[in-house]
């Protein structure tokens, strides 16, 4: 049930964010659709932007060349950005297939942040090494305005206070109170590939703090299982990427599933 004293704690805590959704290239012109412009554009799969010097990443563990799962402009989005990123691409390695940001898993996945990305400094990339990644089917994305809040599982990290509220309201099922003041205030939150706001965990919490400055770090992108660009995490999961605002260089990585 809805409750006022838990509602003037979070309110606060409100986070403008953007849905993403994708569309397969070869509807991309039907309604609704927009085909990703360039090589500055968002979209999944594809070429990736990179800029005079880039080059294709390998992974470190297996040596095979990691697979381009998406892009994301930040102007493309539906909220303010985090400053100094214009535009992230995002690789990942399916042969060695990382589960958790951990040392050992140095180099089976990437993120590039760009500060400033425009299509006349665009520079085609392609695989160097032997083997050809694992292909993400092409999809261009559309974007749309939703507000986030934290979900059961993050609420103690943002604002414990009100975990204790709603556990005090009801001892035999703590979660409801916050869960219904929560959807009241920004509607239902569901399981979606979305860039900025909270993540929507599909086990425990898991928020990282950024190992320079102690602060929890930030939801840059949290990318759902997708069918149409041919994207399975583990059993229906979702992978998670963070960002020190203040820090950029510090990202971390989470996948989650059933």
């Amino acid at each position: 049930m809805y409750n006022e004293d838990i509602a003037r704690l979070i309110t606060p805590l409100i986070k403008a964010a953007s849905v993403v959704e994708l569309h397969r290239e070869a509807t991309a012109g039907q309604s609704g659709c927009t085909q990703p412009p360039s090589l500055a554009g968002s979209h999944f799969g594809g070429r990736p932007y990179a800029e005079a010097g880039g080059s294709w990443p390998i992974c470190a563990t297996c040596a095979r060349p990691l697979t381009f799962i998406c892009q994301i402009r930040m102007s493309d989005c539906k909220h303010e950005a985090i400053p100094g990123i214009g535009l992230f691409t995002f690789f990942y390695c399916w042969e060695c297939f990382p589960q958790e940001d951990g040392g050992e898993l140095a180099g089976q996945w990437l993120v590039r942040l760009y500060p400033d990305p425009q299509d006349r400094k665009a520079t085609l990339i392609e695989p160097s090494q032997p083997g050809e990644p694992v292909q993400t089917t092409p999809c261009a994305v559309t974007m749309q305005p939703t507000h986030s809040l934290p979900d059961w599982d993050g609420i103690a990290v943002w604002c414990p206070e009100a975990a204790d509220l709603s556990a005090q309201a009801d001892p035999d099922e703590p979660w409801q109170s916050y869960l219904s003041t929560a959807e009241h205030l920004v509607g239902e939150a569901d399981y979606a590939t979305m860039v900025g706001g909270y993540p929507r965990w599909v086990q425990a919490d898991a928020t990282p703090t950024c190992p320079r400055c102690g602060r929890w770090m930030e939801l840059l992108v949290q990318i759902d299982s997708e069918r149409a660009a041919g994207i399975t995490w583990g059993d229906a999961g979702l992978v998670y990427l963070f960002v020190c605002p203040d820090h950029l260089s510090q990202i971390r990585f989470e996948m989650q599933s059933l």
